[in-house]
């Protein structure tokens, strides 16, 4: 899939901040969805709303933006590689 992410469609571009602890924040969940019993990984849109409100559309069924998540995860990556690298620079 993909998504329309062109820099010439945006403004106010920032660096995601604190990444790692909105990342520590989530909840990562496992489940079955009710109409079909099948299983599947994700997040509650209603847990993910307090966290990350601009992901979550509300509606009488709450839907979550994932690809919005992508970004918060590689800066929370990058956040943990400098600190693995500062613990083996301490040793």
């Amino acid at each position: 899939i993909n998504s329309t992410s062109d820099l010439n469609l945006k403004e106010n571009v920032q660096t995601v901040e604190n990444a790692l602890e909105t990342v520590n924040a989530l909840r990562g969940v496992s489940f079955d969805w009710k109409e079909t019993g099948r299983s599947s990984y994700g997040v509650i849109a209603q847990e993910l709303q307090e966290i990350l409100p601009d992901l979550v559309t509300n509606g009488d069924v709450k839907s979550v933006n994932y690809n919005g998540i992508i970004g918060v995860l590689i800066e929370a990556i990058k956040e943990l590689k400098k600190e693995v690298e500062d613990l083996k620079n301490t040793k």
